[in-house]
């Protein structure tokens, strides 16, 4: 993981406003961007399907993905 998502990670337990359970929180992002998929010979890998032990593991947790506010457009940024 980049040094950049683990800042925004951070960011975002630390500004929670509402109390937060922390495991959904890690699984949430861990459903966002980790995935074990099942090879299948003869077919493309977007088509293969979800490892049944790592759906198993997630259960049916909400993804949750690292974001951040765009910043406003301004004149000065845009000369650049």
């Amino acid at each position: 993981m980049s040094c950049v998502l683990v800042h925004r990670a951070v960011k975002q337990l630390i500004n929670v406003e509402d109390p937060v359970n922390i495991c959904d929180l890690v699984f949430g992002y861990i459903s966002e961007y980790v995935t074990f998929l099942q090879p299948v010979k003869g077919k493309a890998r977007n088509n293969w399907n979800i490892y049944s032990a790592w759906s198993l593991f997630l259960g049916d947790v909400s993804t949750l993905k690292l974001v951040t506010d765009p910043k406003e457009l301004s004149f000065e940024r845009t000369k650049t």
